[in-house]
């Protein structure tokens, strides 16, 4: 009999597929085929791992997806069930001290991503899910090269993220198939450089034996960012707060306080370089951003989404009507949006935080009897607006407004002047964020950007 040990395990030693590529496996997906390789629900198999790990009062299902202490306990806890040590790797886990908490998005707040060529050759024994189809900024299969979809071609229905293995290639409401030939579309060069990034930023996490980056990464951009801002040059004082707007940030607040995949692809293209080489040699790449092609935009134009333009505008106008909260009416949430051209749901969804500070701040603006005046006269102030030059769009030369607006609102005097002047403001807010969402669109296909993408770049 030879030497070989023999190690007894809880959870059979299923190896994660894909490992050392951009096509690992999702540790979600892991879990389903440890599901269906044992017989057991995956909320079984879960309740495994959170033995022994401290419990919030309440206690919902794993979430991989958070890049926090708890995650990466109940990661051990997997391996360790498993023995296998790298199924780490089919998380972000190596960006943990760089990325954000929730550097990815929640998988039950986005639909289901699948490539339908790749279900079209699937073969139940050998194929898996990747981690890059949980990853909205991903265009492309990396594979087949077509469009990653999210809904039945048949009824237009999303797909949940956690249906059983034997039952993700066909659609749950009217049971169509999910492959087909799939989508080749023409797309700027662009989204092929994002493409490219974020599988060569998968790749480097998919390593095995890779340890976490260290989280000084973020120390360096940011003295390096304070450094330029603290230059008395206007031009650079003008950088650091584009550089603000493009991450999202305002006056006060920490100019890098974990990045987001999104926030670094957008570094990456500021500094014209790779992700990887931003997360691994940041101090070697740290140069001066590509303000030649952006300059005269607010932010860069989100490039994992065509219409989040709009509701970046939103949130910009959001907060900015926020610090005026206590002098000015705030208008409606749905008169907002809808003017901005973005649903509340989807702004709620982008910017939980901003869009439950405005509705507070509108449920607690006067009493309601004056809200309602306020509004109704708001309303007639900007519709007397539109018929007037903007270039007039000032209290001193509409001095005559309040009188007008209160006589067909039928309000005080004083609540005329007060919707009048919020009408003003905002107005003039408006038209900013409309002709920044409009350049921000502009700027994603300049074609000098477009030229000098490293597509091909060594990641």
């Amino acid at each position: 009999m030879d030497d070989t040990s023999f190690v007894w395990t809880a959870l059979p030693p299923l190896p994660i597929r894909g490992l050392n590529s951009e096509l690992v496996e999702s540790i979600d997906y892991y879990l389903m085929r440890m599901s269906w390789v044992t017989g057991w629900p995956v909320r079984q198999i879960t309740s495994f791992l959170q033995e022994g790990v401290p419990r919030k009062p309440f206690q919902g299902s794993l979430r991989f997806y958070r890049l926090d202490a708890r995650s990466e306990m109940w990661l051990f806890a997997l391996e360790r069930l498993t023995g296998v040590a790298h199924l780490r790797h089919g998380t972000f886990w190596v960006m943990k001290d760089i990325f954000k908490a929730r550097a990815i998005e929640r998988p039950g707040l986005q639909p289901r991503r699948w490539c339908p060529l790749c279900y079209q050759h699937w073969d139940p024994e050998e194929s898996w899910e990747p981690l890059l189809w949980s990853i909205s900024g991903v265009f492309r299969c990396p594979v087949h090269k077509c469009v990653l979809i999210s809904e039945c071609t048949a009824c237009g229905s999303g797909q949940a993220s956690g249906v059983a293995i034997d039952r993700r290639r066909w659609c749950q409401k009217c049971g169509a198939g999910l492959s087909g030939d799939g989508t080749f579309v023409e797309t700027p060069r662009f989204y092929e450089w994002i493409d490219a990034q974020i599988c060569g930023l998968v790749t480097l996490c998919a390593t095995a034996g890779r340890d976490p980056l260290s989280g000084n990464v973020l120390t360096q951009l940011t003295s390096k960012l304070i450094k330029r801002k603290l230059n008395k040059n206007r031009r650079h004082r003008r950088d650091i707060d584009t550089i603000r707007m493009c991450l999202g940030s305002t006056h006060g607040e920490q100019t890098v306080s974990g990045l987001s995949i999104k926030t670094l692809v957008n570094l990456s293209a500021l500094h014209g370089a790779s992700v990887v080489d931003m997360v691994m040699r940041p101090g070697e790449i740290m140069s001066k951003p590509l303000f030649d092609i952006w300059s005269g935009f607010h932010w860069l134009c989100d490039p994992f989404e065509r219409k989040d333009g709009h509701v970046k505008a939103a949130r910009w106008l959001l907060k900015r009507l926020l610090a005026h909260s206590g002098l000015l009416y705030l208008p409606t949430m749905r008169i907002l949006t809808k003017d901005i051209g973005v649903s509340p749901s989807r702004l709620e969804a982008f910017d939980p935080e901003t869009y439950g500070s405005y509705m507070d701040a509108y449920e607690n603006q006067q009493c309601p009897s004056v809200r309602y005046a306020r509004g109704r006269a708001f309303s007639v102030a900007c519709k007397r607006l539109k018929d007037i030059n903007p270039d007039r769009w000032r209290r001193n030369r509409l001095w005559w407004l309040p009188r007008e607006v209160g006589k067909e609102a039928h309000v005080s005097e004083d609540d005329a002047f007060c919707a009048c002047s919020s009408a003003i403001i905002y107005s003039r807010l408006l038209a900013r964020a409309v002709k920044h969402t409009e350049r921000s669109v502009a700027a994603k296909e300049d074609i000098r950007w477009i030229e000098s993408s490293p597509v091909g770049a060594d990641t």
